[in-house]
Formats: structure tokens, sequence, C-alpha cells
């Protein structure tokens, strides 16, 4: 069964508040999911999930996912090609069929969610294909899976890779993605490869996850805690992005080749999770109609999204101020952060302005730049039920812009 309940996406803390082509494959047996173990629990903090596949069906929810089509060729020429009729849904599991095609060789597939999502907990439990040559991977990164076009990519993060050579050993990555001039370049944050205890991808069913935040990303195996990734929020891009698993022949850099002896073959899924941040959120962009978000002066709607793919606007310096107005939760101590929409016409001389349990505390910033972004106003103590304000004006030449402003439990 799928289901799905939209939440506003959020930082993942104590507590957050955001201001502002068709083969046929060969039949084989399918293994369904044993029963013997039980699931490890979600993390603390975390109530049910709000996507939730268990693929208990007959065929692959085609609301929920979109199957990842294509063809894909590695450094050493290896060609995979993914394909649709490669899934089914079958005894509460899904199944990617690998094979390889007399027409078009390895033939592997995947799916990917039509729903994006941020901050959180993702879940998977699997079980890996023996036999060499096949890379299998759950994963985050933005896409529009109807065109494939992942020109909205910005963070992308892999819940595991593993490959079919070495099934002891898996892979974190972090990926901190821009894309100039039509080309893709990006910085890579990886634990390398290691080896869980008692690890063995194909001899029974694993659970893998990842828990995201401001801060980073921590992996998870069988519910234990593995490896740790820093990726703080106020030097890196974000976006929302959707959810993969996929499974495709790769032999590049040791993987080894695929092997017709062991086809055909099968990845199988038991479930994939999207856990919310814990409950604590409060979501106002920058909207005139909110009651939270004011301006004066000459303020208009912009064409670039902001966070999210909220709206955005813009004035001139000099020309206008605005103001977020919010209320936390919790007495502690929040991290202020605005979010600035991508233009390298941004003024260079934007100041924001904390106002927290009645002190003010400014910070002047340079907007300009041509990646959306995060800038970090600081950290404050503030108290709940009090009215806390972040305000903004600008100086010089450049556009000044407005979106969304959000605060962060620390402690």
């Amino acid at each position: 069964m799928f289901s799905f309940t939209h939440v506003s996406d959020a930082k993942r803390m104590a507590t957050m508040v955001v201001v502002g082509a068709a083969l046929t494959t060969t039949l084989f047996a399918i293994q369904a999911p044993s029963t013997a173990k039980a699931d490890p629990p979600p993390l603390s903090g975390y109530g049910q999930p709000t996507f939730d596949d268990e693929f208990n069906g007959t065929s692959v929810d085609l609301s929920a996912w979109t199957p990842r089509t294509g063809v894909n060729v590695d450094q050493d020429g290896t060609k995979s090609t993914q394909l649709a009729s490669s899934l089914s849904e079958s005894g509460g599991a899904l199944h990617i069929a690998l094979n390889d095609s007399p027409s078009v060789g390895n033939t592997g597939g995947g799916v990917i969610s039509n729903q994006q999502f941020g901050y959180g907990y993702y879940e998977t439990r699997a079980k890996i294909n023996t036999g060499p040559g096949w890379h299998s991977a759950f994963w985050s990164m933005c896409v529009d899976p109807a065109s494939m076009n992942v020109s909205c990519q910005q963070t992308e993060i892999d819940g595991f890779e593993i490959d079919s050579n070495d099934l002891t050993q898996l892979q974190n990555n972090i990926f901190d993605w821009t894309l100039p001039s039509g080309s893709q370049s990006y910085t890579r944050y990886s634990t390398e490869k290691y080896s869980p205890t008692n690890l063995d991808a194909s001899a029974g069913w694993h659970t893998y996850g990842y828990d995201y935040d401001a801060g980073g990303v921590r992996f998870y195996t069988d519910g234990v805690l593995t490896k740790t990734l820093s990726y703080p929020a106020s030097a890196h891009k974000e976006n929302l992005m959707n959810i993969w698993f996929s499974t495709l022949a790769l032999s590049y850099s040791g993987h080894g080749t695929t092997d017709p002896a062991m086809l055909p073959a099968t990845v199988d899924v038991d479930y994939i999770r999207y856990y919310a941040p814990p409950a604590g959120t409060v979501t106002v962009n920058a909207d005139l109609t909110s009651g939270n978000y004011h301006e004066t002066g000459a303020w208009s709607a912009s064409g670039i999204s902001g966070w999210n793919g909220t709206a955005s606007r813009w004035a001139y310096p000099g020309k206008g101020t605005a103001q977020w107005n919010a209320t936390v939760p919790t007495t502690g101590t929040y991290d202020v952060a605005a979010w600035i929409p991508e233009s390298t016409s941004n003024t260079t001389a934007a100041t924001y302005t904390v106002t927290h349990d009645g002190t003010s505390t400014s910070t002047t910033v340079d907007t300009s730049g041509p990646h959306s972004r995060w800038i970090d106003l600081g950290s404050f103590a503030m108290t709940a039920g009090q009215p806390e304000t972040v305000s903004l004006q600008g100086a010089g030449t450049g556009i000044l812009r407005t979106n969304t402003v959000r605060l962060i439990l620390t402690t």
C-alpha cells in the first residue's frame, strides 16, 4: 500500500521554525520478504512515515513512482539499459529484474518518486542480487521524472551504494552539485567503502536509512548508526529531492563484468519510507497574505523561485524594507539563516537584523552569486511564546531579495 500525507519540509532538529522501449523479461521465481526479522524502530522523535510504499500491490503504483529508464554507459564502455518492464510487484515486494538481452545487452531498472522531500529520515529494506557487475543504490536527488532533466540538482545523498562483486561492503556519499554553462561539476563527501557488522547484502533482508538535517547526514544499517557526514546548511546549496532506488550494470574500477550464468536475477525491495522531521514546525514565507511577513516601500514579485519553489520578491536597495515575524515553540538557542534566491545582480550589502528577546543583532552580507543558498545570520537565545523578528534592508547597488528565513533549535 502506498500512502502520502503532505507535510512542510523542515529542519531536522528537536524543533524548527521556518519563516519565510519495452522488452519482455524472463520469468523466474520470486522470494517474498521474510517475516522472521522485525523492522528496526524509527529513530527517536519520528512518528509514522508520511510517505510509505510497502509494495503490497500487483504492479508499481505510477501515481507514486516513475520507472527509471534510459541507457547508461560507464567509463569502461559497459552499457546498461533500464526498462520499465524490469519492474514488477508481488509477494509484498518490488522486484527489479536483471538480465542480458540479445538486442540491448544488460538490462536493469529502478523507481523514482514523483514527490520530492527534504530534511527527514529515509529508509528501505532490500535484498541485493549475487554475481558481479551490478550496482544498486538507494538515494535522493532532484530530477524531473517525466523528462529525466536533472538541472534542478543541488544536493545528492546516497543512502547506500552496493556493488554486487562485494556484498559485504557499501558506500555513502553526499554530492554538492553546480551546473555551470551546461556542464556538471560537484564536490563529493564520501565515506569510501566499508563493511557494517554482519552485512551480506544478498544473504537476507537488510534495512538501510539516512537521517538528513541542517548539520549533515547520519547513515544507518539494520538500525545501527554506521557513518556520519558533515554537510552544514550554511555552507552548501540545498533543494528538495526525489527518492531513487535502482540497479544497473557497472563494470569500471574493479566492479567486474556481468556473468550470464548468474542471470536472470533480481533485486528485491520490501518497502521505501520517508519520515518527516519531528513536530513543532511553523512555515511562513515571503507571503504578504500570511500575516507574518511585512514590507515597506516598492517591492515586486520575482520570477526567481525561492526555497522549496516558493515565491520570492525584490526591491532596489534603499527603496524598501522587509520583516519576518515568528514565535518559537520551545525556549532555547536557535540558528537563524536566510534563503537567498540566485542572481548575480543581488546586492553585496544586505543587512539582516535579528531581534531576539528584545535584543537586536545586525549582520551585513553579500547576497550576490550564481547559486541559491542559505546565509547564516548567527545563533540566538529565544524564549517560547515571545515575538522574534528578522528584518532586512539594503544599501549600494544591486537587487534586494526576500524569500524565507528559518530558525532552528539547536540547544
